[in-house]
């Protein structure tokens, strides 16, 4: 029988630190595309997600239980992610502009199938780059509810907890990030 992510805490938390690989299987997908969200680069997402996973082990005695883990573990990717742009601000090939158009939508697209969930609603190849740009060009906390509602498939009310702001706000978050992507993006779609 599958262990609950309360279970396998306790357990690692205890000295089973083996079991941890189960949090790895059940959280790293996720927390890649959420960085792959954010940085736009396949192997800067990797590594983001691989750091995020180091912080989940080394901090886990830090959750308290007052969400879900899944809430906890993608607001530290959401941290990471962001972190690691403003550390790589200043240099071109690193601050979520690369526009890897292809490996990232291959990337996404594997990382949706690992999880049996549908690619349909991804969008085309040929409107990726575009996407991609004006994505970069909104504010961190829009791209952020964006990303997590688009490319997570997560609730209003879990991207609130994530972000620690209220469902209002997250509501807001994403109209004004969905009127940010019209506007930017309108010019390239005038005859559509």
């Amino acid at each position: 029988m599958r262990k609950t992510d309360i279970e396998l805490i306790n357990e690692i938390l205890n000295g089973n630190h083996v079991l941890f690989e189960e949090i790895v299987d059940r959280y790293q997908s996720s927390v890649f595309v959420i960085a792959l969200g954010f940085v736009q680069n396949k192997e800067d997402a990797e590594d983001i997600a691989q750091e995020v996973m180091v912080n989940i082990f080394c901090n886990l005695n830090k959750f308290k239980g007052d969400s879900l883990f899944s809430t906890w573990v993608y607001r530290i990717a959401v941290n990471g992610s962001l972190d690691f742009l403003k550390k790589n601000k200043n240099n071109p090939a690193k601050r979520g502009n690369t526009l890897e158009s292809e490996k990232m939508l291959e990337a996404v697209c594997e990382a949706y199938k690992e999880e049996g969930k549908s690619v349909g609603s991804l969008i085309t190849k040929d409107n990726l780059r575009l996407f991609s740009i004006a994505l970069n060009s909104i504010p961190e906390k829009q791209k952020a509810a964006f990303i997590l509602q688009k490319y997570r498939d997560l609730s209003v009310r879990e991207i609130s907890q994530i972000l620690k702001v209220s469902e209002k706000a997250v509501e807001s978050l994403l109209s004004r990030a969905k009127q940010n992507l019209q506007v930017l993006l309108k010019p390239y779609f005038k005859d559509e």
